[in-house]
């Protein structure tokens, strides 16, 4: 549970191995930052919050979340971590025993909070993974849950207890303290008929849900006093069958899932119930389709009909509201991990995982799922654009202590900077444009399986998508993304069109430009003959208030610094094309029968020709045939290095870097005018003698 460690001479000295996640995650929470933060307690490892993503260039492999960001939020043995929501530097955790800490991230400042009994006679009895909650009413209202629930109304400073013993109370279950052998085992782990959850409802004040170690499941709904046992209720449980988690809807207060746990006693069926009247009913939810017995359920605070379940052997997700239920092995995620807890950002929108065994997961932008899970008949459709969410332009700044990490340490992948962009195709319209065909009318099987490319499509390489983004029903950027049957993600990185490089070929992508405006844009994906369009909203970085002026004013000079490039460009190409023409007749004018002086004339004339534009051209870029590392002075260089330097940073242009600008774009106005001389007094009197020669000049280009 702590890690792994290495000796090399005979246990003398040790090293942590550092690029293994074998973190064991009880709970996971989340704060509101930008980005957000996840929480959570390990096993024997204490409690810990680290960045959803972080806004930083990490290191030459890309941005990665590492070891290093993450920041200790207790010790022990860590379960909950809950962060309050008004304000992200305060919170709880807690470790074995019961203990309950707040901690202050400012000053790294931590207070044991731990609720006294209510009488001298009572000795409390914690879950080794005691129960804590906070109110959805007020952030300053904690439940945590011995035998008994107690409520602070003051973030810890004071305790009461609400309820009486909400367990069985049996004496038989509370004989930790006693033993046969040589030792007693009295690490906490061993209590029992304890309370594993607390779950307020928030969306009706007072009603609360709690769960028992023993089999229990009590409701309140006048926020505690008078409590209801509505486990004789629920049919086809084992009696005093773990209650490990409740999930108290999002949607209707009268509605909770409940689930249960009796590996203990050698039962793993995945007991997973539903009430929809505080209790009095409750439905199974199909344990056919699900592998191993069940830790937590999370119900998506969107989409009533999208639940989310974790069971010893994986996650899995229903989009019909627990009628059917398929199991999540994409993007990486460990199939087989035990997964232990789930939550929805209510901002972010991205589903946050702990596993007991592989760490913590993220599954960025969910609502895809919701789109399905509120009309499956979506998917019927050949293509189709969800919903994109909103964007954020952020400074990606300096790593921290590792900007060469290596493999020696572990690096969680980042989100992908930009617009994320989710996009479903059809089996039908996968195959046929792996294959080069046309796609069926219809979209083909559509469900669960569907959206996760289960249908059946294409085994090869994805064909490819093209994206394109408008702003004002202008193209402004566009490029492929795969086209695989099912769900397919790509990112927009927030720019628009760049400069095409001089040397570029035409099937090269198109390059990337300066940052776009915040603002409102259009997505357009086109996959074969199928179009699927949607919006996007393009928003500042919160963090600097003058970042729409720096866009601003970076776009105003690389309009201007773009124009000339452009120039220079067909500069180039035509100097490039007189060439071609010159080569051409140097081989023709070796074999032309005039003789004479018109003829020694007309080579004479091709060969200065031919070295005049190779000066200009050489001024322009460098030789193709030139190899290594190369100080590259030419016009263009200078004027797109001066380009780069101007709107490449995160602040708006500074004087030195316009007048910078200016200098270069004034030497290439300076070459400009001598290409446009060249051409003038030149390549066109050369054109007229080849005509009167008999020579055709456009014979080249036929």
């Amino acid at each position: 549970d702590g890690g792994v460690f290495i000796s090399r001479n005979r246990g003398d000295t040790w090293r942590f191995v550092e690029n293994l996640p074998l973190s064991q995650f009880y709970h996971l929470s989340v704060d509101n930052e930008t980005p957000f933060n996840v929480y959570g307690g390990l096993q024997d490892n204490g409690s810990w919050r680290g960045p959803s993503q972080v806004w930083e260039t990490a290191s030459f492999s890309g941005p990665h979340v590492q070891n290093w960001h993450w920041r200790t939020v207790g010790f022990g043995d860590g379960f909950a971590a809950l962060i309050d929501p008004t304000d992200a530097s305060l919170g709880y955790s807690m470790s074995q025993g019961g203990n309950l800490q707040r901690f202050d991230l400012r000053t790294g400042a931590w207070n044991n909070i731990r609720p006294i009994p209510p009488g001298e006679d009572v000795e409390l009895r914690f879950n080794w993974n005691a129960a804590i909650s906070l109110d959805p009413f007020d952030p300053e209202v904690i439940y945590y849950g011995s035998q008994f629930v107690h409520m602070s109304p003051d973030r810890g400073e004071t305790w009461q207890t609400i309820s009486s013993d909400l367990t069985t109370n049996d004496p038989d279950k509370q004989r930790q303290a006693e033993s046969g052998g040589l030792t007693i085992d009295v690490s906490g782990a061993e209590n029992h008929t304890t309370i594993l959850t607390i779950a307020p409802s928030p969306v009706e004040q007072g009603v609360i849900w709690v769960g028992t170690d023993d089999g229990n499941v009590q409701i309140s709904t006048i926020g505690g006093g008078e409590w209801e046992n509505v486990i004789g209720r629920i049919g086809g449980v084992p009696d005093h069958t773990w209650v490990p988690h409740i999930e108290a809807s999002k949607h209707h207060g009268g509605t909770a899932y409940v689930v249960f746990d009796g590996h203990r006693t050698g039962d793993w069926t995945p007991y997973v119930y539903k009430t929809e009247n505080y209790g009095r009913d409750w439905d199974a939810l199909s344990p056919d389709q699900i592998d191993g017995y069940v830790h937590v359920i999370e119900e998506d605070p969107v989409e009533p009909n999208l639940l989310y379940l974790g069971t010893e052997f994986g996650l899995y997700i229903s989009l019909d509201g627990g009628e059917n239920w398929r199991k999540f092995t994409h993007g990486g995620y460990p199939a087989g991990a035990p997964t232990r807890a789930l939550v929805v950002h209510p901002r972010d929108h991205d589903l946050a995982i702990g596993t007991h065994g592989r760490g913590a997961w993220i599954i960025d932008d969910v609502r895809p799922l919701r789109q399905v899970a509120a009309d499956p008949s979506v998917l019927e459709a050949p293509l189709r654009l969800f919903t994109v969410p909103d964007a954020i332009q952020h400074n990606r700044g300096l790593t921290g202590p590792y900007y060469f990490p290596g493999n020696g340490e572990f690096q969680g992948e980042n989100r992908r900077y930009g617009a994320l962009l989710s996009y479903s195709v059809s089996d039908s319209l996968a195959r046929a444009v792996e294959s080069g065909g046309e796609a069926a009318s219809g979209g083909g099987p559509g469900g669960f399986g569907a959206f996760f490319g289960g249908g059946g499509g294409g085994s090869g390489d994805p064909g490819p998508a093209t994206i394109e983004i408008l702003h004002a029903d202008s193209v402004i950027r566009s490029f492929e993304g795969p086209a695989r049957a099912g769900v397919n993600r790509t990112a927009w990185g927030l720019e628009r069109r760049g400069v095409i490089p001089l040397d570029a070929d035409e099937d090269d992508d198109e390059p990337a430009g300066p940052a776009v405006l915040p603002g409102a844009y259009q997505v357009r994906v086109t996959v074969g003959d199928y179009v699927s369009e949607g919006n996007v909203q393009v928003l500042p970085d919160p963090r600097r208030p003058e970042a729409v002026a720096v866009v601003e004013a970076n776009l105003e000079v690389f309009w201007e610094g773009q124009t000339k490039l452009e120039e220079l460009r067909a500069a180039t190409r035509r100097l490039q094309d007189t060439r071609e023409v010159v080569d051409f007749y140097s081989g023709r004018l070796d074999g032309w029968d005039a003789g004479g002086e018109d003829r020694d004339s007309l080579v004479v004339r091709t060969d200065s020709l031919g070295a005049r534009a190779d000066a200009l051209l050489e001024r322009l870029r460098m030789p193709p045939e030139l190899t290594g590392i190369r100080a590259d002075t030419t016009v263009t260089s200078r004027l797109g290095s001066a380009l780069g330097e101007a709107t490449g940073s995160p602040y708006a242009p500074s004087p030195g870097r316009r007048a910078q600008l200016r200098w270069a774009m004034e030497r290439a106005d300076g070459i400009l005018g001598e290409i446009t001389l060249f051409y003038a007094d030149e390549v066109t009197p050369y054109a007229d003698a080849l005509r009167a020669a008999g020579f055709d000049p456009l014979e080249v280009r036929r």
